[in-house]
Protein backbone atom coordinates (compact mmCIF):
# COMPACT_ATOMS: atom_id res chain seq x y z
CA UNK A 1 0.00 0.00 0.00
CA UNK A 2 1.63 3.23 -0.86
CA UNK A 3 2.00 5.79 1.78
CA UNK A 4 2.39 9.62 1.57
CA UNK A 5 6.54 10.35 2.30
CA UNK A 6 6.19 13.89 1.05
CA UNK A 7 4.58 17.45 0.14
CA UNK A 8 5.86 19.93 -1.81
CA UNK A 9 4.38 23.36 -0.69
CA UNK A 10 5.08 26.74 -2.79
CA UNK A 11 6.23 28.84 -0.20
CA UNK A 12 9.39 30.34 1.51
CA UNK A 13 10.63 28.20 4.69
CA UNK A 14 10.88 31.46 6.63
CA UNK A 15 7.31 31.83 6.65
CA UNK A 16 6.84 28.09 7.76
CA UNK A 17 9.32 28.94 10.38
CA UNK A 18 7.44 32.14 11.42
CA UNK A 19 4.40 30.08 12.73
CA UNK A 20 6.41 27.30 14.69
CA UNK A 21 7.80 24.39 12.21
CA UNK A 22 11.74 23.67 12.62
CA UNK A 23 12.57 24.62 9.08
CA UNK A 24 15.89 23.37 7.97
CA UNK A 25 17.64 23.22 4.35
CA UNK A 26 14.21 24.28 2.78
CA UNK A 27 11.83 21.60 4.60
CA UNK A 28 10.72 19.87 7.99
CA UNK A 29 9.18 16.58 8.71
CA UNK A 30 6.10 16.13 10.25
CA UNK A 31 5.32 12.68 11.66
CA UNK A 32 6.81 11.07 9.33
CA UNK A 33 6.27 13.14 5.82
CA UNK A 34 8.39 15.43 4.50
CA UNK A 35 7.12 18.79 3.68
CA UNK A 36 9.89 20.86 1.23
CA UNK A 37 9.67 24.44 1.17
CA UNK A 38 9.81 25.61 -2.53
CA UNK A 39 9.21 29.24 -2.88
CA UNK A 40 6.94 30.97 -4.89
CA UNK A 41 8.84 30.66 -8.14
CA UNK A 42 7.07 26.96 -7.94
CA UNK A 43 3.43 28.58 -7.98
CA UNK A 44 1.41 28.43 -4.74
CA UNK A 45 -0.43 25.85 -2.01
CA UNK A 46 0.58 22.44 -2.34
CA UNK A 47 2.36 21.81 -5.75
CA UNK A 48 3.09 18.09 -5.39
CA UNK A 49 3.62 15.02 -3.31
CA UNK A 50 4.88 12.00 -2.99
CA UNK A 51 3.54 8.16 -2.58
CA UNK A 52 6.00 5.26 -2.10
CA UNK A 53 7.17 2.46 1.02
CA UNK A 54 7.01 3.60 4.59
CA UNK A 55 9.95 5.47 5.10
CA UNK A 56 11.36 6.11 8.68
CA UNK A 57 11.92 9.81 9.57
CA UNK A 58 13.25 11.13 12.55
CA UNK A 59 10.72 12.66 14.80
CA UNK A 60 11.18 16.64 15.42
CA UNK A 61 10.14 19.13 18.03
CA UNK A 62 8.46 21.86 16.72
CA UNK A 63 8.28 25.09 18.55
CA UNK A 64 4.96 25.36 17.51
CA UNK A 65 4.38 21.71 19.66
CA UNK A 66 3.18 20.02 16.12
CA UNK A 67 2.96 16.33 16.27
CA UNK A 68 1.66 14.84 13.28
CA UNK A 69 0.12 15.45 10.04
CA UNK A 70 -3.60 14.34 10.48
CA UNK A 71 -4.54 15.03 6.88
CA UNK A 72 -4.39 16.73 3.48
CA UNK A 73 -7.25 18.06 1.44
CA UNK A 74 -7.86 16.80 -2.23
CA UNK A 75 -10.74 18.96 -4.22
CA UNK A 76 -11.87 17.81 -7.47
CA UNK A 77 -14.82 18.98 -9.96
CA UNK A 78 -14.65 14.89 -10.68
CA UNK A 79 -15.43 13.19 -7.60
CA UNK A 80 -16.11 10.12 -8.77
CA UNK A 81 -13.54 9.63 -11.68
CA UNK A 82 -10.76 11.38 -9.30
CA UNK A 83 -11.96 8.45 -6.29
CA UNK A 84 -11.56 5.52 -8.57
CA UNK A 85 -8.58 6.57 -9.80
CA UNK A 86 -7.07 6.68 -6.42
CA UNK A 87 -8.33 3.30 -5.43
CA UNK A 88 -6.82 2.08 -8.47
CA UNK A 89 -3.85 3.84 -7.91
CA UNK A 90 -3.80 1.57 -4.65
CA UNK A 91 -4.89 3.60 -2.23
CA UNK A 92 -6.80 2.56 0.98
CA UNK A 93 -10.47 3.62 0.69
CA UNK A 94 -11.37 3.76 4.42
CA UNK A 95 -14.92 5.39 3.75
CA UNK A 96 -17.22 7.69 1.92
CA UNK A 97 -19.57 10.41 3.26
CA UNK A 98 -22.08 13.23 2.08
CA UNK A 99 -23.89 14.33 5.00
CA UNK A 100 -20.86 17.35 6.10
CA UNK A 101 -21.40 20.82 4.90
CA UNK A 102 -23.50 19.34 1.46
CA UNK A 103 -20.01 17.88 0.39
CA UNK A 104 -18.89 14.58 -0.91
CA UNK A 105 -16.14 12.98 0.64
CA UNK A 106 -13.70 10.02 0.87
CA UNK A 107 -10.69 9.13 3.04
CA UNK A 108 -8.22 7.33 2.14
CA UNK A 109 -5.04 5.66 4.35
CA UNK A 110 -2.07 6.82 3.33
CA UNK A 111 0.84 5.67 6.02
CA UNK A 112 0.86 8.39 8.25
CA UNK A 113 -1.98 10.34 7.48
CA UNK A 114 -5.06 10.69 6.02
CA UNK A 115 -6.32 11.80 2.05
CA UNK A 116 -9.73 12.99 2.57
CA UNK A 117 -11.09 13.79 -1.26
CA UNK A 118 -13.57 16.46 -1.42
CA UNK A 119 -16.24 16.79 -3.92
CA UNK A 120 -15.66 20.90 -5.14
CA UNK A 121 -17.90 21.11 -8.19
CA UNK A 122 -16.64 24.61 -8.77
CA UNK A 123 -12.86 23.81 -8.61
CA UNK A 124 -11.06 24.07 -11.86
CA UNK A 125 -9.29 20.25 -11.89
CA UNK A 126 -8.17 18.10 -9.00
CA UNK A 127 -6.10 20.09 -6.23
CA UNK A 128 -4.27 19.33 -3.24
CA UNK A 129 -5.93 22.24 -1.13
CA UNK A 130 -4.97 22.27 1.93
CA UNK A 131 -3.24 20.39 5.30
CA UNK A 132 -4.01 19.56 9.00
CA UNK A 133 -1.64 19.59 11.45
CA UNK A 134 -1.96 17.81 15.00
CA UNK A 135 -1.74 19.54 17.94
CA UNK A 136 -1.43 18.59 21.79
CA UNK A 137 -4.49 21.46 22.36
CA UNK A 138 -5.60 24.08 20.48
CA UNK A 139 -6.93 25.98 23.70
CA UNK A 140 -3.50 26.11 24.83
CA UNK A 141 -1.01 26.98 21.51
CA UNK A 142 2.69 27.97 21.74
CA UNK A 143 3.38 31.71 21.58
CA UNK A 144 4.64 31.67 17.88
CA UNK A 145 1.37 30.08 16.82
CA UNK A 146 -1.22 31.93 18.65
CA UNK A 147 -1.44 35.05 17.42
CA UNK A 148 -1.90 33.62 13.67
CA UNK A 149 -4.64 30.85 14.48
CA UNK A 150 -8.53 31.36 14.57
CA UNK A 151 -10.87 30.59 17.26
CA UNK A 152 -10.52 27.09 18.41
CA UNK A 153 -13.84 25.02 17.78
CA UNK A 154 -15.51 21.42 18.16
CA UNK A 155 -13.97 19.42 15.10
CA UNK A 156 -16.37 17.24 12.83
CA UNK A 157 -14.85 14.21 14.59
CA UNK A 158 -16.23 13.47 17.93
CA UNK A 159 -14.31 14.65 20.80
CA UNK A 160 -11.79 16.98 18.46
CA UNK A 161 -10.37 20.42 18.68
CA UNK A 162 -9.87 22.26 15.67
CA UNK A 163 -8.34 26.03 14.49
CA UNK A 164 -7.90 27.22 11.43
CA UNK A 165 -4.55 29.32 10.33
CA UNK A 166 -5.71 32.77 9.99
CA UNK A 167 -4.24 34.10 6.69
CA UNK A 168 -0.57 34.19 7.25
CA UNK A 169 1.97 36.30 4.69
CA UNK A 170 3.63 33.61 2.96
CA UNK A 171 1.39 30.58 3.85
CA UNK A 172 -0.65 30.06 0.48
CA UNK A 173 -2.09 26.89 1.37
CA UNK A 174 -5.43 26.00 3.69
CA UNK A 175 -3.65 24.93 7.16
CA UNK A 176 -5.66 23.73 10.25
CA UNK A 177 -4.46 22.40 13.42
CA UNK A 178 -6.17 19.56 14.96
CA UNK A 179 -6.14 17.92 18.45
CA UNK A 180 -4.81 14.03 18.20
CA UNK A 181 -7.91 11.02 17.76
CA UNK A 182 -8.65 9.54 20.60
Amino acid sequence: MPELVGLTIADAPEAWAEIGFAVADGAFALGGVRIALAGRERGEGIVDWELGPKADAPAVQHPNRALALDHVVLRTPYYERTRDALVASGLDLRRERDDVRDARMAFFRVGPAVLELVGAPAAEAPRLWGLVAVLPSVDDVAPALAPHLGEPRDAVQPGRRIATLRETPGISTAVAFMTPRG
